[in-house]
This record gives C-alpha cells, sequence and structure tokens, in this order.
C-alpha cells in the first residue's frame, strides 16, 4: 500500500482557506463579478504567490482580448484563496474542490465548494445569479469545461451562474498573455460570460440529434448561444442582421454548416473564431462581440439599457479586432480534446440547497 504522506507534500495549516481578496474594483456601472479560485494548490503555494501569480496571470488572459478589454473597467474581480491537502492530482490526492479528468477534455469538481466560494466574494444573492467563477486546477493537462446554469431571476437578460474549470500549471508567458489564453477566452468569456455555444464541428458527431437541437431552441429563448442556429435560412439566423454588412466584410459573415460539436444540422457565423478553433485563434467573430459586448452592458448598466445595433458597430468600429480567418478543419476523434459546456439545469442557489 502506497502511503502518500511520504510521498507527496501535505500541507500543515488551512488559514488562508477561503481567503477573499478584490484583484479589481469596477469603476464604471454596476460592476461584473468574475472569481478566481484554484485547486491543487497547498498552503506553501497560497503563501509563495504562486496561486496569486496563476490567478493574476488568468485576470490578465481574460481582459486581453475585445470586448472585455476596453469594458475592463466594468468588472470586479476577486481572488478565493482554496487550500488543498495535495499539491498535484494522483489516485487517492485530496484537494480543495475534488477536481476530476473526465474523457478527452472533460473536467469537473465539487460545484458546491466552488460555488460557495464565490458567494463569500459575491456575498449579494442578485450579484451570485451573474456570477462568472474560474477555478484553475493545479496540473498541465490540456483540458477546460464550462457549467451553466440555469438562472434564479429569468428577467436578466441571458442570466445564470457559470464555472469554467481549467488546468494551469506554470504557464508560460509572452507579451503578458498566457499559452493558454485561448482557453481562457473560450471557456471563461465565451461560454461564462457570454453564453456561447461551441462553433467547432467534428464528422464523427454526423447531423445534430433532436434533442440537441430542441435544446438550442429552448436556451435561445434566454439568449444562450446565439452564435448558432439550427436553419440555415440567413433571415432567421440570431445574425442575419450582419451578414451583408459592409462594416463587417473582412469577417466573411455568413451561414456555415456546423457546430456545437455536430457537422451537419447546425450553423455558425464564420468560418474562424476563438469558440471554433482556440488552438489557432483566441479572437471573437462579430455576432459573438456583439452578444458579450450586450451581455456587459446589460449587467453593468441595468434591465433598462437597450442594445442598438448601430450603437454596437460604432463601438465596435472604434475598439477594432484581429479576425480569423482559417478554415475549419477536420479532426479525427483520437484528437479530439474539446467537449462543449454542460448545461446544469439547476440555478446556483438550488446547487447550495441540495435541491
Amino acid at each position: 500500500v502506497l502511503n502518500v504522506s511520504m510521498t507527496h507534500y501535505e500541507s500543515k495549516s488551512y488559514s488562508k482557506d477561503g481567503n477573499v481578496t478584490q484583484l479589481q474594483k469596477a469603476s464604471t456601472g454596476n460592476g461584473i463579478d468574475l472569481v478566481i479560485t484554484g485547486d491543487a494548490f497547498s498552503d506553501r503555494q497560497i503563501t509563495d504567490g504562486t496561486f496569486e501569480k496563476a490567478a493574476k496571470q488568468a485576470m490578465n488572459d481574460f481582459f486581453s482580448v475585445e470586448p472585455m478589454k476596453s469594458m475592463k473597467s466594468r468588472f470586479n474581480v476577486y481572488m478565493v484563496e482554496a487550500v488543498s491537502k495535495h499539491e498535484e492530482y494522483f489516485s487517492g490526492c485530496s484537494t480543495a474542490y475534488s477536481c476530476v479528468f473526465g474523457s478527452g477534455a472533460a473536467v469537473g469538481g465539487d460545484k458546491t465548494k466552488v460555488l460557495n466560494n464565490a458567494k463569500k466574494a459575491v456575498k449579494d444573492d442578485t450579484r451570485m445569479d451573474n456570477v462568472v467563477v474560474l477555478v484553475l486546477m493545479n496540473s498541465y493537462r490540456n483540458a477546460g469545461t464550462t457549467y451553466m446554469y440555469n438562472p434564479d431571476i429569468e428577467s436578466v437578460y441571458a442570466g445564470g451562474a457559470s464555472v469554467a474549470y481549467i488546468p494551469y500549471k506554470d504557464v508560460s508567458v509572452t507579451g503578458g498573455i498566457s499559452n493558454l489564453a485561448s482557453t481562457v477566452i473560450h471557456e471563461v468569456a465565451g461560454h461564462g460570460l457570454g453564453k456561447l455555444a461551441d462553433e467547432y464541428a467534428y464528422i464523427y458527431q454526423g447531423e445534430v440529434v433532436s434533442g440537441e437541437g430542441t435544446h438550442i431552441q429552448n436556451v435561445q429563448k434566454r439568449n444562450w448561444y446565439t452564435n448558432i442556429s439550427i436553419t440555415p435560412d440567413q433571415a432567421k439566423v440570431p445574425w442575419s442582421r450582419f451578414i451583408g454588412d459592409s462594416a463587417f466584410a473582412s469577417e466573411n459573415i455568413g451561414v456555415y454548416e456546423g457546430g456545437d460539436t455536430f457537422w451537419s444540422g447546425v450553423w455558425r457565423p464564420t468560418e474562424q473564431s476563438v469558440m471554433n478553433d482556440n488552438f489557432h485563434h483566441t479572437t471573437f467573430n462579430a455576432p459573438c462581440r456583439s452578444q458579450i459586448y450586450t451581455r456587459i452592458m446589460k449587467l453593468s448598466e441595468g434591465e433598462s439599457w437597450k442594445y442598438d445595433y448601430n450603437a454596437f458597430k460604432t463601438w465596435d468600429k472604434a475598439h477594432p479586432t484581429k479576425v480569423a480567418t482559417r478554415s475549419i478543419v477536420e479532426v479525427d476523434e483520437d484528437e479530439h480534446v474539446h467537449v462543449p459546456p454542460v448545461h446544469v439545469r439547476k440555478t446556483w442557489k438550488e446547487v447550495i440547497e441540495g435541491r
């Protein structure tokens, strides 16, 4: 029998567990809450700043592209320390959020504890309904999964809390941005904040199944998944007004088959974006930028704020984005590392209360 205490470091103090530090306070609007916490960080890695360094780098990655980059002042960013017994993943390890690796890129953890720790930072129940949580896993593995929770207050535009789990160990940084920035952007900004769907597609997935088509229609009623469509009709896709608009001519916005992992029966706005191939791209296409912009403004300005397409175009032109142009890539099943976001179908409050 392996004596893990003899071969793996074990934390000696849990005094910092649950400590909250505000890394940024919103200076514009009501403030949107981003909470960054970590799993498999030991007491010594909390004390020596290893986790803090990772949290601050992940924050920089999140704000590295538009529209978050120019709307940074609208965010509150919190760091919540979570002390794990062990600082690595192995059979029999004990970590703060009991994170696990599933098949492909699937990862997850103790959602109740994660949400409870997020509430220590956010405090207010109403604000928790739109909290965006990032759990940094102290591992090198290439993975990432976002869990999307039903909104507790249906009147809030595209509401619902979210939790993204991303392995994020000893990242390399170039020009202030890490080599895992695209994963943070895809999972946290795209799925977590923007409520966007994946735009990638795999041949082996074939045609979209009827149940998933119904699910897409249902969540689009609350303004989730506005970057995909189950109809190719240019007049009926959620991004119809962008098609043919000369302001976005360089992006070749149209109706491209493939999305939500399915090779056919689902359509997306552009050949490429960070919601499709985040290994080679870090930016959002215009319909995705519009969705994130809208959600940021709606949450920071309040329900009375109304979206105006021309106003967005003016804003977007003033904050240019280098668009993705690379064609969709056929990926073999053995190379599959992406997994779609998980719709939990409960509110954050139902999870915490064990309902």
